[in-house]
């Protein structure tokens, strides 16, 4: 992978490659996921997240999160951490929280919340 100039989320939607790389496990049916960002981005506090994840069977899914993560103060910052809690019938929590193992591969779009 080739790393590009860093991205500003704060002016337009983009897509930039997630690459996972520490799940833990939190109380609760929930999981703390650590991605890499490549490109690396600046955001601003209250954004969100919006992730297409690659499942299991093969198709993709798109969901919304919240960035647990600090934005970067002066640069850009090229980690990202969202907490995902396992929904009961969900179709994307339960394979993130159970099955998503580093190094997994998503899309990120990071829009204004």
């Amino acid at each position: 992978r080739s790393r590009m100039s860093a991205v500003s989320l704060t002016h337009r939607p983009f897509m930039s490659e997630l690459t996972l790389v520490q799940k833990t496990d939190v109380p609760g049916d929930a999981a703390r996921l650590l991605f890499e960002c490549d490109p690396p981005i600046t955001f601003k506090a209250g954004q969100y997240a919006k992730i297409r994840w690659p499942t299991l069977d093969g198709t993709t899914k798109t969901r919304f999160y919240s960035i647990a993560s600090s934005p970067g103060v002066k640069s850009t910052v090229d980690s990202l951490e969202l907490c995902v809690k396992k929904v009961p019938g969900g179709k994307v929590s339960p394979f993130i929280v159970t099955d998503l193992a580093p190094p997994y591969s998503c899309d990120l779009i990071l829009a204004a919340g």
